[in-house]
């Protein structure tokens, strides 16, 4: 067994992690700081097992959205610790009200990469709050998580659409106590990229909390959300995350993942029970529009995604738009992110030259440099 399948396709889901029966799969990161799966030949007993869970090379089905729907939970404090509407957070409540756990993508002790986990209690969802544009390592997630379907459990599986993909394509079949959620998925950024970036703040091995998108008030609109490290002497830096030169590579497809670019689940046809997303166009309902907190997008996919829904809509300020709007205001629900022409001339450069100089030459939002008036006077043309 040499490769399970194109690098170049692979998403680093971790199915084939998973699936191997003598555990001679581990996802690495290679030199751009991209998970691939790294086989022990002197192990593999050419079984194919990895070959056969691998989502590039078999189908998963999807479901087509049947409701789209503009919400925000009804807690201030749930939505300002959240990315946009906190609606991860009501769902996953009711989720333990069932006596289910549920999983999620948190950053590792040091904060320079994310991972996936299990909370089996609300005190635990906290870390899985927000957005987090590095991948995460899924591990044993999935047969974690099947362990706990086989017992009984009601199982909350959160994660990008290709994570979703390949927990599916791992379990093999369908399970009346699973739910998967996955949000539009604009692509995951190098993790090298992430911990070049943090380097460059300084005392990074003295980091003690990251955040992407800090809100300091529910009411605080993606646009405005800031890039938060906090250090362990109290230094705090903050800056609105897309001005930042991560955000800002991260927004323009500058550090993306290879296979993002040629994304198989950047369309409205989802792999997931639930998907949902910022909402960042206009609101017609009048109640909604009137609360001051940051709302999420919500599709509803599938029976079980309705049923979810139905469980936490009481907590939630919510009103239901049509599936167009939906696609009109979410780009990834009709294509996948574009690679930037600048990506490869970055990549070369990742590790080689200082983030700084990476990020003037890269990284920075140019103003044009000449009005039509000045080239005029400057040049002294068009007389």
């Amino acid at each position: 067994m040499k490769q399970i399948c194109s690098p170049k396709h692979c998403t680093g889901c971790g199915a084939c992690v998973n699936a191997c029966p003598k555990q001679c799969i581990h996802l690495d990161y290679d030199n751009d700081g991209f998970l691939q799966p790294r086989i022990d030949k002197q192990q593999c007993i050419d079984c194919g097992k990895c070959e056969k869970v691998c989502p590039d090379r078999s189908a998963v089905k999807r479901s087509t959205p049947t409701q789209a729907i503009v919400a925000c939970s009804q807690n201030g404090e749930t939505v300002r610790a959240s990315s946009s509407g906190g609606i991860f957070s009501e769902l996953a409540a009711k989720v333990f009200d069932l006596g289910g756990v549920v999983f999620g993508a948190v950053f590792t002790e040091d904060f320079s990469s994310v991972q996936h986990t299990v909370a089996n209690a609300p005190e635990e969802l906290s870390k899985m709050r927000g957005s987090k544009y590095i991948q995460s390592n899924t591990l044993d997630t999935y047969s974690e998580a099947k362990k706990q379907l086989l017992a009984g459990k009601t199982v909350l599986f959160s994660g990008t659409p290709c994570q979703i993909a390949g927990l599916k394509s791992y379990l093999g079949k369908e399970y009346e106590s699973l739910i998967t959620l996955d949000f539009i998925c604009h692509g995951v950024a190098s993790t090298k990229a992430y911990c070049e970036y943090l380097s460059s703040l300084g005392k990074k091995e003295e980091l003690c909390d990251v955040t992407f998108r800090y809100k300091k008030t529910a009411d605080v609109l993606h646009a405005n959300s800031t890039f938060r490290a906090s250090f362990t002497d109290g230094a705090c830096f903050e800056k609105v995350w897309f001005s930042t030169s991560f955000g800002y590579g991260f927004a323009n497809n500058l550090l993306s993942r290879p296979s993002c670019s040629s994304c198989h689940y950047a369309h409205l046809s989802r792999t997931s029970d639930i998907t949902v997303a910022d909402y960042i166009s206009e609101i017609e309902d009048e109640s909604l529009r009137s609360a001051s907190y940051a709302k999420s997008l919500i599709l509803i996919n599938t029976q079980k995604g309705a049923e979810l829904f139905e469980k936490a809509k009481n907590s939630l300020l919510y009103s239901e738009i049509s599936i167009a709007k939906a696609v009109s205001v979410s780009k990834h629900l009709s294509s996948p992110a574009v690679q930037h022409r600048n990506r490869k001339k970055v990549f070369k450069c990742l590790g080689k030259r200082p983030w700084n100089e990476l990020s003037a030459k890269y990284f920075t939002v140019y103003k044009p440099v000449r009005t039509l008036k000045s080239l005029k006077s400057k040049f002294k043309i068009f007389k």
